[in-house]
């Protein structure tokens, strides 16, 4: 099954986007929903009540934003004879630490790092954060704007730690960033000061 919706940030607050298929003769019900934030997945085998049945899934639930996309699957047992026709994944399971670090690589942390900040994912951003600290092949200016972007302190400070040429401050500049902090214009300004006076 597959269900398609344009754009999370667009979705209504505790609005259902489903749909419902049959396969193999069993009625299915994909359904996403935004509730306070949060976004789910709910996958509901619509199967008579009144027979025994039990059905082996393999589930896998997808996010992307642009090129970039996280994905979390699962086995699952789908049966009726203790109501067990339901199965939920979360946010926090497309977060989830170890899919989360599997994901993270320079060609994917700005897309994690907007779904994580768009659904208030501190634990991810965390993540991204320390990725970008220990591992990114990313250049000095990226992760400052970067760093600006997100609101990732320990970044922009390891970042600004690393200036040591007015080059340095003239590759930040040329990026034309849409915003900049007044504390990172002010180490941006002393640090030229600084250069200029040697």
């Amino acid at each position: 099954m597959k269900l398609v919706v344009g754009s999370i940030s667009s979705m209504e607050d505790d609005k259902e986007y489903s749909v419902t298929e049959e396969h193999f003769g069993v009625p299915w019900k994909l359904e996403v929903k935004v509730s306070n934030g949060s976004l789910s997945f709910h996958l509901s085998c619509l199967m008579s009540k009144n027979l025994t049945w039990s059905i082996e899934t393999d589930l896998a639930f997808k996010v992307s934003t642009g090129s970039d996309s996280l994905s979390s699957r699962h086995e699952r047992r789908f049966h009726n004879s203790d109501g067990n026709s339901q199965f939920e994944c979360g946010w926090n399971d497309l977060m989830s630490t170890e899919l989360l670090m599997s994901h993270l690589r320079d060609d994917t942390i700005e897309g994690i790092l907007n779904l994580a900040d768009m659904f208030d994912a501190p634990t991810a951003i965390r993540r991204c954060e320390e990725y970008l600290l220990k591992n990114s092949q990313k250049k000095m200016s990226q992760k400052l704007q970067i760093s600006l972007e997100y609101n990732l302190e320990n970044l922009k400070t390891k970042c600004l730690s690393e200036i040591t040429t007015i080059s340095d401050i003239q590759s930040i500049v040329s990026l034309n960033f849409k915003e900049m902090d007044l504390s990172t214009s002010q180490a941006l300004l002393q640090k030229s000061l600084e250069f200029s006076n040697k």
